[in-house]
């Protein structure tokens, strides 16, 4: 009878640890999850760290060859930086690079532009402007 109970009370201890395990666990893919942002109108598409979407100019909508989405994003890293960045995390997630700042996935083209660079006049950095053009591949 010693035995049932000692391995009731040990199945017991087992479950609380089980149990204190997966709320960590849950907890730590909550706070990842909170800390990745990505880009407006883009389900996949990782915002890089620095950058900071704009506050007007994006839109998503969709038609009959696809969908096509527009979004701005800025901050004070360079033109290469951001370019680097997206060449390196792209391909992961299935884009290839057609040429510099041009990826093509699944037929649609995603079109990494710089239309202005401004100078940020608090902290003397430049601030670039990124504008991310998603269309059907034609």
């Amino acid at each position: 009878m010693k035995k049932i109970y000692a391995i009731a009370i040990s199945m017991m201890q087992m479950g609380k640890i089980i149990a204190a395990f997966c709320l960590a666990l849950f907890m730590s893919f909550s706070a990842l999850a909170e800390d990745k942002a990505f880009v407006s109108g883009f389900e996949d598409l990782p915002l890089m760290a620095g950058l900071e979407m704009a506050d007007e100019g994006n839109l998503e909508f969709e038609t009959p060859q696809g969908r096509i989405v527009e979004s701005y994003a800025h901050g004070p890293i360079s033109k290469s930086e951001i370019l680097s960045f997206y060449k390196t995390v792209l391909p992961q997630l299935g884009w290839m690079e057609k040429t510099q700042g041009v990826f093509q996935r699944e037929g649609e083209i995603l079109k990494l532009e710089f239309p202005t660079e401004i100078p940020d006049k608090s902290n003397q950095d430049k601030t670039v402007t990124v504008h991310f053009a998603l269309s059907p591949y034609k």
